[in-house]
């Protein structure tokens, strides 16, 4: 994500809660999956230097994953006997690379104490005409059904190996990840809908939500 993100909202808020005073590196890029954020902690080494240095790690990708196959859908050429077949293939890809991703930050970490978090996706479409006017009506229902598997994979992968996940699509969009986020000005009006200063201020909060196990408040 480009430019100021959430993380550094969290950060403050780390800081304003415990008094540790956080230096803050942001490792995303735009546009990228999950196979791509594997590739980066498996071969740069900055990366992994970092990430072994870092008692706070806060993943979040997955929704590109999805969002890259959204001008095949509109075009018809998802594939498939429902036009679906794309979003279905990358589902299926992300998995893989997702708990690799686990993995890889747990092992870069070495059981030693930090606080790791994941978030999962909000939902755009929900009361965006603009992304409806490019890519049609049925865009809704459809990505609606892939976000929801793909958040509920995510999540309980990653809380399996005890790490909490942030409930961005709940925070966005309510309990049927299909309430409009737009029109809470939490995401902007383009078709990829990125999140407004309001809505990096809510997945912040979000994530302070969850506090700040194993590591102890004011440490």
């Amino acid at each position: 994500m480009a430019g100021k993100s959430f993380v550094y909202d969290y950060a403050r808020d780390i800081e304003q809660d415990t008094g540790v005073q956080v230096t803050v590196h942001n490792l995303a890029t735009d546009g990228g999956a999950a196979r791509d954020l594997l590739a980066q902690l498996q071969q740069d080494p900055n990366t992994r230097t970092l990430l072994e240095g870092a008692e706070v790690v806060t993943i979040s990708i997955g929704g590109n994953d999805l969002e890259s196959h959204l001008q095949e859908y509109a075009e018809g050429a998802c594939g498939g006997p429902d036009n679906q077949e794309c979003f279905r293939s990358a589902l299926a890809s992300f998995k893989g690379p997702w708990n690799a991703i686990l993995s890889d930050v747990l092992q870069l970490r070495a059981n030693r104490p930090t606080i790791i978090r994941v978030t999962n996706d909000y939902n755009p479409f929900p009361g965006n005409s603009a992304a409806r006017a490019n890519l049609g009506a049925s865009i809704e229902g459809v990505f609606t059904h892939y976000l929801r598997r793909l958040n509920e994979y995510r999540c309980s992968r990653a809380q399996q190996r005890g790490i909490p996940c942030a409930d961005i699509a709940l925070a966005f969009n309510g309990p049927g990840t299909d309430a409009s986020a737009f029109a809470k000005g939490l995401i902007g009006s383009d078709q990829f809908a990125h999140p407004s200063a309001k809505g990096h201020r809510l997945i912040a909060q979000t994530l302070r939500k969850l506090g700040y196990a194993p590591l102890a408040e004011g440490e």
